[in-house]
């Protein structure tokens, strides 16, 4: 059975095409304040050489709790998709 990744830009990617999973530290501009920022995203890598982003966070917690996520999904394979979680926006 095959196994897919629902990206949190409505991408659905195959998990049999992806060669690795990897956790990115970016820098980007709020588009509120207009202040730089660090941002921590998911991305991988596919048979392709293609890179596409899986997920964005605002913190490492939350990138690292989506990466042992799918470490459990992958592990228990039970559901053929995973669904990125958005991340959480302070009020």
């Amino acid at each position: 059975m095959s196994n897919f990744i629902y990206t949190q830009t409505d991408e659905v990617l195959n998990l049999n095409c992806v060669v690795r999973i990897t956790p990115i530290e970016i820098e980007a501009e709020n588009t509120v304040s207009g202040e730089e920022v660090t941002a921590y995203a998911l991305n991988a890598m596919t048979v392709n050489d293609e890179e596409v982003q899986l997920g964005i966070y605002e913190t490492e917690d939350e990138l690292f709790t989506v990466m042992e996520e799918i470490k459990k999904w992958l592990s228990n394979s039970a559901f053929s998709l995973y669904i990125m979680p958005m991340t959480t926006l302070p009020e």
